[in-house]
């Protein structure tokens, strides 16, 4: 059985609650007024089932053995004490590389122009 953690409250007991997307009566209002949407309607509520946290009602259900789920339950561990944080290593960072100064550009000489010369 796969486990399950919400990501915004941390309950992690049971696989949520399944809930379908739109509503109910207006499904049934739709098959039997109007045929066509009917079916289209029913099949994008139940191409869009969500998990639901049983606990605080989000759809904020992930699987433990994901990468989300996993950084949830770590980060629901530290804050309850049961995992301490690492702790910033008091090594010095390596020194950044000395700043060269931009090259520039050789300067041009100015002459005097002779508008005689022309």
């Amino acid at each position: 059985m796969a486990k399950y953690i919400c990501t915004y409250c941390g309950y992690d007991e049971g696989k949520g609650k399944v809930r379908l997307r739109g509503s109910k009566g207006m499904e049934i209002f739709l098959w039997t007024t109007i045929l066509i949407p009917g079916p289209f309607y029913s099949l994008w509520r139940r191409v869009g089932l969500q998990r639901e946290c049983v606990n605080c009602g989000r759809p904020t259900i992930v699987r433990l053995n994901t990468d989300a789920g996993w950084l949830a339950q770590k980060r629901f561990d530290m804050e309850l004490g049961i995992i301490k944080p690492k702790e910033k290593s008091e090594t010095p960072s390596p020194s950044p590389a000395p700043i060269e100064p931009e090259p520039t550009q050789p300067q041009r000489i100015r002459r005097e122009i002779d508008p005689d010369a022309w």
